[in-house]
Protein backbone atom coordinates (compact mmCIF):
# COMPACT_ATOMS: atom_id res chain seq x y z
CA UNK A 1 0.00 0.00 0.00
CA UNK A 2 1.16 3.20 -0.70
CA UNK A 3 0.79 5.90 1.97
CA UNK A 4 1.27 9.59 2.21
CA UNK A 5 1.49 12.62 4.92
CA UNK A 6 -2.27 12.31 5.32
CA UNK A 7 -4.47 9.85 6.02
CA UNK A 8 -5.48 8.95 2.49
CA UNK A 9 -4.21 5.88 1.57
CA UNK A 10 -3.67 4.71 -2.25
CA UNK A 11 -3.17 1.10 -3.20
CA UNK A 12 -0.47 0.59 -5.38
CA UNK A 13 -0.75 0.07 -8.95
CA UNK A 14 2.39 -1.18 -11.30
CA UNK A 15 2.72 1.24 -14.49
CA UNK A 16 3.73 -0.49 -17.62
CA UNK A 17 6.14 1.02 -20.06
CA UNK A 18 5.37 0.15 -23.55
CA UNK A 19 7.93 0.43 -26.34
CA UNK A 20 6.48 3.14 -28.30
CA UNK A 21 5.95 6.36 -27.21
CA UNK A 22 4.00 9.52 -27.54
CA UNK A 23 6.94 12.24 -27.76
CA UNK A 24 5.05 15.21 -29.24
CA UNK A 25 1.54 16.39 -29.58
CA UNK A 26 0.93 19.40 -31.59
CA UNK A 27 -2.69 20.94 -32.35
CA UNK A 28 -2.99 21.27 -35.88
CA UNK A 29 -5.98 23.24 -36.44
CA UNK A 30 -8.63 24.60 -34.44
CA UNK A 31 -11.80 26.28 -35.93
CA UNK A 32 -14.80 27.09 -34.52
CA UNK A 33 -18.55 28.48 -34.91
CA UNK A 34 -20.92 30.32 -33.00
CA UNK A 35 -24.68 30.25 -34.63
CA UNK A 36 -26.58 31.90 -31.73
CA UNK A 37 -26.19 34.86 -29.93
CA UNK A 38 -27.77 33.72 -26.39
CA UNK A 39 -26.95 30.52 -25.04
CA UNK A 40 -30.39 29.31 -23.22
CA UNK A 41 -31.35 25.74 -24.52
CA UNK A 42 -31.17 22.17 -23.82
CA UNK A 43 -28.21 20.94 -26.14
CA UNK A 44 -27.45 17.71 -27.64
CA UNK A 45 -23.73 16.78 -28.28
CA UNK A 46 -22.74 15.38 -31.42
CA UNK A 47 -19.55 14.10 -32.19
CA UNK A 48 -17.35 12.85 -34.84
CA UNK A 49 -13.81 11.13 -35.08
CA UNK A 50 -11.30 10.71 -38.38
CA UNK A 51 -8.01 9.51 -37.77
CA UNK A 52 -4.69 9.06 -40.30
CA UNK A 53 -1.23 8.10 -40.11
CA UNK A 54 1.66 9.06 -41.54
CA UNK A 55 4.89 7.04 -41.52
CA UNK A 56 8.11 9.37 -40.99
CA UNK A 57 10.65 6.99 -41.17
CA UNK A 58 11.19 3.26 -40.03
CA UNK A 59 10.73 4.37 -36.41
CA UNK A 60 8.41 6.77 -36.10
CA UNK A 61 4.61 7.70 -37.06
CA UNK A 62 2.64 10.15 -37.32
CA UNK A 63 -0.99 9.89 -35.62
CA UNK A 64 -3.76 12.38 -36.67
CA UNK A 65 -6.94 12.73 -34.47
CA UNK A 66 -9.63 14.94 -36.28
CA UNK A 67 -12.64 15.70 -33.70
CA UNK A 68 -15.90 17.80 -35.08
CA UNK A 69 -17.93 18.32 -31.62
CA UNK A 70 -21.85 19.90 -32.90
CA UNK A 71 -23.98 21.56 -30.45
CA UNK A 72 -27.12 21.12 -31.28
CA UNK A 73 -31.24 22.31 -29.50
CA UNK A 74 -32.78 19.56 -28.54
CA UNK A 75 -36.32 21.44 -29.56
CA UNK A 76 -34.52 22.38 -32.74
CA UNK A 77 -32.13 20.78 -35.46
CA UNK A 78 -30.41 24.30 -35.15
CA UNK A 79 -25.91 23.96 -34.39
CA UNK A 80 -25.59 26.87 -32.25
CA UNK A 81 -21.90 26.07 -31.86
CA UNK A 82 -19.21 23.80 -33.73
CA UNK A 83 -15.54 23.14 -32.89
CA UNK A 84 -13.08 21.42 -35.56
CA UNK A 85 -10.01 20.29 -33.81
CA UNK A 86 -6.96 18.43 -35.42
CA UNK A 87 -4.42 17.06 -33.10
CA UNK A 88 -0.99 15.30 -34.57
CA UNK A 89 0.87 12.98 -32.28
CA UNK A 90 4.21 11.85 -33.01
CA UNK A 91 4.93 8.14 -32.00
CA UNK A 92 8.46 6.88 -31.97
CA UNK A 93 9.53 3.30 -31.44
CA UNK A 94 12.51 2.65 -29.19
CA UNK A 95 15.24 0.09 -30.41
CA UNK A 96 14.47 -3.01 -27.33
CA UNK A 97 10.33 -2.80 -29.19
CA UNK A 98 8.68 -6.27 -30.18
CA UNK A 99 6.31 -4.24 -32.41
CA UNK A 100 6.63 -4.61 -35.92
CA UNK A 101 3.90 -2.84 -37.94
CA UNK A 102 4.36 0.82 -35.72
CA UNK A 103 1.56 2.23 -38.50
CA UNK A 104 -0.98 -0.28 -37.30
CA UNK A 105 -0.29 0.60 -33.70
CA UNK A 106 -0.35 4.23 -34.23
CA UNK A 107 -3.73 3.59 -35.90
CA UNK A 108 -5.57 1.80 -33.11
CA UNK A 109 -3.87 3.84 -30.72
CA UNK A 110 -4.62 7.56 -32.07
CA UNK A 111 -7.85 7.88 -30.59
CA UNK A 112 -6.90 6.68 -27.11
CA UNK A 113 -4.27 8.43 -26.45
CA UNK A 114 -4.84 12.09 -28.30
CA UNK A 115 -8.37 12.25 -26.61
CA UNK A 116 -7.73 14.19 -23.67
CA UNK A 117 -6.20 16.25 -25.20
CA UNK A 118 -8.76 16.81 -27.18
CA UNK A 119 -11.04 16.57 -24.17
CA UNK A 120 -9.40 19.70 -22.57
CA UNK A 121 -9.79 21.71 -25.76
CA UNK A 122 -13.36 21.13 -26.23
CA UNK A 123 -14.41 21.89 -22.49
CA UNK A 124 -12.34 25.22 -22.68
CA UNK A 125 -13.29 26.70 -26.04
CA UNK A 126 -16.78 25.86 -25.10
CA UNK A 127 -16.38 27.53 -21.73
CA UNK A 128 -15.02 30.61 -23.23
CA UNK A 129 -17.68 30.89 -26.00
CA UNK A 130 -20.48 31.44 -23.22
CA UNK A 131 -21.73 27.80 -23.35
CA UNK A 132 -21.86 25.00 -20.14
CA UNK A 133 -18.08 22.96 -20.44
CA UNK A 134 -18.52 19.92 -22.92
CA UNK A 135 -17.55 17.32 -21.80
CA UNK A 136 -16.52 14.21 -23.95
CA UNK A 137 -17.16 11.31 -21.95
CA UNK A 138 -14.33 8.69 -21.15
CA UNK A 139 -14.15 5.78 -23.77
CA UNK A 140 -13.72 1.86 -23.61
CA UNK A 141 -10.52 1.68 -25.32
CA UNK A 142 -10.72 -1.92 -25.95
CA UNK A 143 -14.28 -2.25 -26.76
CA UNK A 144 -13.67 1.15 -29.34
CA UNK A 145 -10.61 -0.92 -31.10
CA UNK A 146 -13.14 -4.05 -31.57
CA UNK A 147 -15.53 -2.17 -33.18
CA UNK A 148 -13.63 -0.07 -35.27
CA UNK A 149 -11.41 -3.26 -36.34
CA UNK A 150 -14.68 -4.46 -37.46
CA UNK A 151 -15.51 -1.67 -39.36
CA UNK A 152 -12.45 -1.67 -41.15
CA UNK A 153 -12.36 -5.36 -41.85
CA UNK A 154 -15.89 -5.18 -43.67
CA UNK A 155 -14.58 -2.20 -45.54
CA UNK A 156 -11.28 -3.92 -46.69
CA UNK A 157 -13.92 -6.83 -47.86
CA UNK A 158 -15.92 -4.40 -49.51
CA UNK A 159 -13.30 -3.03 -51.27
CA UNK A 160 -11.83 -6.54 -52.18
CA UNK A 161 -15.05 -7.60 -54.16
CA UNK A 162 -15.18 -4.86 -56.87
Amino acid sequence: MVTHDSDFYLKAYNFARIKVQLEKVILEEITTKKNCDEVNANYVVKMEFGTKTTVIDEETVDGYLRTVVNLKQEEKDSNDLEIVIVYRGSFVRKPESTITNLEQWVDMQVVPLLLSYVRTTVSNISVQMGFDPIVIPTMDVLESVKLNTEINQDLEDDLNVN
